[in-house]
């Protein structure tokens, strides 16, 4: 992995990364550098201290006008499907590293992704599809909760909680996409998420539902870390945390401009 970090370039040598038979990437909706600290994702921020962590915090979006189709569709494929936030059917003939694109060639790999929203907003599936993912998007509508904006995400909690759900059973090793929703805008009404954070230093309301947001996702996944642990499959998985591109300018208050970062990071946890 080689990463931009104060102008300069860092080399992670893969020659000391231990060999895992699983991935889970977690593709996560707009989230932002700013929000891996011990104040609003203390799980996350703790894993990306780890010795055993690979941690980029200055990475910048892939996607153009914070697009989510097209920040997902780089992880799915490789491929950037706008050129100046005009959709194109011309790909760009420079293609990115897809981890995701790769594994779902090996017929030994269970490929599958879990996405929060409906079908007529994005055309996740039609892509997971296209690169021999199994698609598990809204599978299962009985599970919906009231944890919804007017988006119609699906509680995150819900979405790792179906992806724990479809593991394979066979032991063959597994490559899981995750794309948790809650954080998408917009952040001036309060979802029903069961998060009590009360971050006082923050006055203005866009900040702080959009925080109280990232400290109900990083309980999901310290809950979704411990669960692979009880099933003896943590020691054998690389996670990937990311995100599709930063926070939309459109849906951010002044106080959100100023206090959030430029970038989305990129943790690798568990990489031994």
């Amino acid at each position: 992995f080689v990463f931009q970090q104060n102008k300069q370039l860092v080399c992670n040598n893969t020659n000391n990364i231990s060999h895992k038979r699983n991935i889970v990437i977690m593709l996560m909706e707009s989230l932002n550098t700013a929000c891996i600290s011990p104040e609003f994702m203390p799980n996350l921020y703790a894993l990306s201290q780890s010795s055993s962590t690979l941690c980029c915090t200055n990475v910048n979006q892939l996607s153009q006008a914070a697009a989510s189709i097209g920040g997902q569709l780089v992880t799915l494929t490789g491929l950037s499907g706008l050129r100046q936030s005009v959709y194109v059917t011309d790909y760009p003939i420079n293609r990115y590293p897809s981890i995701v694109t790769e594994l779902s060639k090996s017929d030994n790999y269970y490929s599958y992704t879990v996405i929060s929203t409906h079908r007529h907003y994005w055309r996740q599936h039609v892509v997971s599809q296209s690169v021999g993912m199994t698609d598990l998007f809204e599978q299962d509508k009985s599970a919906r909760s009231s944890a919804t904006s007017i988006w119609g995400w699906d509680d995150d909690k819900i979405v790792l909680e179906k992806t724990l759900d479809n593991l394979p059973t066979d032991n063959r090793p597994f490559c899981a996409l995750i794309v948790p929703g809650n954080m998408h805008a917009p952040y001036d009404v309060e979802m029903t998420i069961d998060c009590d954070a009360k971050f006082e230093n923050l006055a203005d309301p866009q900040l702080h539902e959009y925080m109280r947001r990232a400290r109900y996702l990083d309980n999901q996944i310290a809950a979704f870390i411990n669960e692979l642990k009880t099933r003896g499959l943590y020691e054998d998985t690389l996670i990937v945390v990311t995100s599709d591109h930063q926070v939309p300018e459109a849906y951010c208050s002044d106080a959100m401009k100023e206090s959030l970062s430029p970038y989305i990071p990129a943790i690798f946890i568990n990489t031994g």
